[in-house]
């Protein structure tokens, strides 16, 4: 009797370890992580980018109309000496 008794346990207790195991494998992989600690560093990370390049663009914006006023000066000069 107490050996049946003592099996029961045993077999329930490792039945309970399986679900146990499966549960937590199941949650771990098919849940996703919350992003919720870094929701403002990557806010901030984004808007760096987006500053950036916006600051690249008004550069090269910058370097094409100082070309062009070169450009023009030497056009100018051209046509004057001609």
């Amino acid at each position: 009797m107490w050996s049946s008794i003592f099996l029961h346990i045993i077999i329930s207790v490792i039945i309970v370890m399986i679900i146990h195991y499966i549960w937590d494998y199941c949650k771990n992989t098919y849940n996703q992580k919350s992003p919720k600690k870094n929701i403002a560093n990557t806010q901030i990370q984004k808007y760096k980018e987006i500053i950036e390049k916006l600051q690249a663009q008004k550069m090269e914006k910058f370097n094409e109309n100082t070309n062009m006023e070169e450009d023009l000066e030497k056009f100018m000069e051209e046509t004057m000496n001609s």
